[in-house]
């Protein structure tokens, strides 16, 4: 978690890189000057997350050898999406993240909460990309149980004192996603490109109009 979040999340908050890093990157490491530290300390208004899905880690042994160091080498970890052949999470079939970890928000944005100080924290991305065929993109069941799932684990991170403050879903507007182009789904509006107007739909719409109004 060091290296992954630490690395830059301890700077802002207190000032220095974590000691896990200091022991491991040693003088490959920069130093911050006592005018810097001061500059950076709590020097930001939010801590944006992104969350997906979480991995399980595996710690390798400590080498002194001739092999180039790096940033994934120093970490002297081994990320895997499965534990004796069993998955971490759901498995999701053609979407991507290819598996469903709820919980691993909610542990996210408290370990933020206990380890830095419970800053505001905002979810910057958390999304589900389907790879469908565009006569089923408005067949989007898979994506409200996967937003409304998540949204109940970051209520019970909130009520459990984390300063969640904002929820941003990927993506708003069907995207070009990367290497999959416009194969995987993201958006909770469909666009129709085969007009010139790019008509933008929200998806289920006929579901959504059927909802109660709220008084």
């Amino acid at each position: 978690m060091d290296f992954n979040y630490g690395w830059f999340l301890e700077p802002i908050v207190f000032g220095d890189y974590p000691f896990s890093l200091r022991v491991i990157v040693k003088e490959r490491l920069p130093t911050f000057i006592e005018k810097e530290t001061k500059m950076i300390k709590s020097s930001f208004d939010f801590i944006g997350l992104n969350y997906y899905y979480r991995y399980y880690a595996k710690s390798l042994p400590i080498k002194y050898d001739d092999e180039p160091m790096s940033y994934s080498r120093d970490k002297y970890v081994e990320q895997r999406d499965k534990k004796d052949c069993t998955p971490i999470g759901i498995v999701q079939e053609a979407a991507v993240p290819p598996y469903v970890c709820l919980r691993g928000i909610k542990d996210l944005v408290l370990y933020v909460k206990s380890r830095f100080r419970n800053p505001t924290i905002y979810i910057t991305e958390n999304g589900l990309g389907i790879n469908v065929g565009e006569g089923r993109t408005m067949e989007d069941l898979a994506r409200i149980n996967f937003h409304a799932a998540h949204l109940l684990e970051l209520q019970d991170a909130f009520r459990k004192g984390a300063n969640v403050k904002g929820y941003f879903v990927w993506s708003l507007m069907a995207c070009f996603e990367w290497a999959s182009g416009y194969k995987v789904n993201f958006g909770i509006c469909s666009i129709d490109r085969t007009k010139p107007s790019l008509d933008r739909i929200p998806r289920l719409i006929g579901l959504l109009n059927s909802f109660p109004k709220s008084t």
